[in-house]
């Protein structure tokens, strides 16, 4: 069998898992995954929010989870920056920050974060500039 860009899909995989993927132009559907159900955003959704802090109100972001970046959204469009400026202004705490690098337009909001208690804990394969500093001589301490 093919699937739609015409790559041919072996047998035992449409045994083991039915069909192939067709489009996201489907209609919404509603899956049960581990936890909560996922409902589709297809092309007759939509999932943009007004706001930065209206997306935080809706993640259901409370003191002392985690939250992290995707790799692409680290330096130069300062995302970070806008979204743990909300986070502050709405008295968020004791977040453990996981993104895989901290770079260097992210420095002064992280260590403004550790300095009032938004941020308690990272979890990052590299901090530099003044961040690394703050943390190195005792900042998180």
């Amino acid at each position: 069998m093919h699937n739609k860009q015409r790559r041919s899909i072996p047998s035992s995989v449409l045994t083991k898992y039915k069909k192939e993927f067709q489009s996201v132009s489907l209609s919404p559907q509603t899956i049960q995954r581990c936890a909560p159900k996922v409902t589709t955003v297809t092309n007759q959704t939509n999932k943009l929010m007004h706001s930065i802090k209206e997306a935080i109100e809706k993640s259901g972001l409370k003191d002392g989870m985690t939250i992290s970046f995707h790799h692409h959204l680290r330096e130069g469009d300062f995302v970070f920056n806008q979204v743990m400026a909300v986070i502050r202004e709405m008295g968020i705490k004791e977040l453990t920050l996981a993104p895989s690098s901290l770079t260097n337009t992210m420095n002064e909001m992280v260590i403004e974060c550790i300095k009032d208690g938004t941020v308690t804990h990272i979890t990052s394969s590299g901090m530099r500039g003044s961040l690394g500093e703050f943390i190195s001589h005792g900042g998180m301490d």
